[in-house]
């Protein structure tokens, strides 16, 4: 079996039991079989009253890896984007204003001017 593979299973182990102590937060890994390029995430939101929430989400975009020390696998990360946002719900509405920036890092060969952000208003109403 591929190292690439034991080590994806081993991780995902460690962090399937991790996320079982923090019902509220969350952490991923996804790998894109089309560009090859692999994106870990830690998000979560806290509630501060039954109608008002607070947000998190943390990415980071990863082009490749290699071996530390030859023992140790670590990721090259190209991107880092994250969101912070609170959102109020009233009945089936809810309001979201979401500050984002996704932000390249100098090993992905993209100028600095290429980062993106902004400020986002989320209107959303369940049925």
């Amino acid at each position: 079996m591929n190292k690439q593979w034991v080590i994806l299973c081993v991780m995902i182990a460690c962090l399937l039991s991790a996320v079982s102590c923090m019902a509220s937060h969350l952490v991923a890994g996804e790998y894109d079989l089309v560009t090859r390029r692999w994106t870990w995430e830690v998000s979560g939101d806290h509630a501060l009253a039954d109608w008002l929430s607070i947000g998190y989400a943390l990415r980071c975009l990863c082009s490749d890896w290699v071996w530390k020390a030859g023992v140790v696998p670590s990721w090259v990360p190209i991107r880092q984007d994250y969101e912070v946002w609170a959102q109020v719900r009233r009945g089936a509405w809810t309001l979201r204003v979401m500050d984002w920036c996704n932000h390249w890092l100098a090993q992905s060969h993209m100028p600095a001017w290429a980062d993106e952000w902004g400020l986002t208003l989320r209107v959303q109403r369940e049925w």
